[in-house]
């Protein structure tokens, strides 16, 4: 198995000005290789008027999987996050499930989706996630309410190691179409992505 690359911290603001009652938004995308820089920017950001939404990611590798931050509240009440289409999730959402009562030592996945990207959460316990891209493998622990993990679309995945009583949600691009994956690796290795 290949090492995992050394992370490069990314970053994609997106803002919107309200300029004569039409809004204008504009999309900028930086790749930072050192914490220090990454930190830099977040405090820029922050200072900005402008800016109504930013989203942070640390790559994972070259396959495009990417950690999408989830907004969240929190007061004496306990925390509220809450994710939206096309601002924390980079996509329209059209299909939402969640799996939970997962029995010790199952897995989950083991497929390819053609098409269909996820943002994939877990909002109680958490899980190791495998993805490859039949040329790169990497595992990453899923545990943080207020942070997904973005699979597009063409990378595989499975979901494995769950602590007891886990609740994961995954939000989908696509909705379920049996043709849209394959659970059969060899068929996904040939495949022309």
């Amino acid at each position: 198995m290949p090492a995992i690359q050394q992370p490069i911290f990314r970053l994609r603001l997106i803002s919107h000005a309200n300029i004569q009652n039409s809004y204008e938004f504009r999309v900028w995308n930086y790749k930072i290789v050192t914490r220090k820089a990454f930190f830099f920017f977040l405090r820029i950001i922050r200072g900005s008027k402008i800016c109504v939404f930013a989203r942070f990611a640390l790559s994972l590798s070259s396959m495009k999987a990417e950690w999408i931050d989830i907004p969240s509240v929190t007061d004496e009440r306990g925390s509220l996050a809450f994710a939206e289409a096309e601002r924390c999730v980079p996509f329209p959402v059209k299909r939402v499930f969640w799996i939970y009562d997962i029995p010790e030592g199952a897995r989950r996945g083991g497929h390819v989706h053609w098409s269909c990207s996820e943002v994939v959460v877990a909002l109680k316990g958490g899980f190791t996630m495998v993805l490859d891209d039949a040329q790169e493998h990497i595992s990453v622990r899923v545990d943080n309410p207020t942070r997904g993990l973005l699979v597009p679309a063409g990378v595989w995945c499975e979901l494995a190691d769950f602590d007891p009583e886990t609740l994961v949600v995954v939000m989908a691009s696509e909705e379920y179409n049996s043709e849209g994956y394959t659970h059969d690796y060899e068929t996904y290795k040939k495949a022309p992505f």
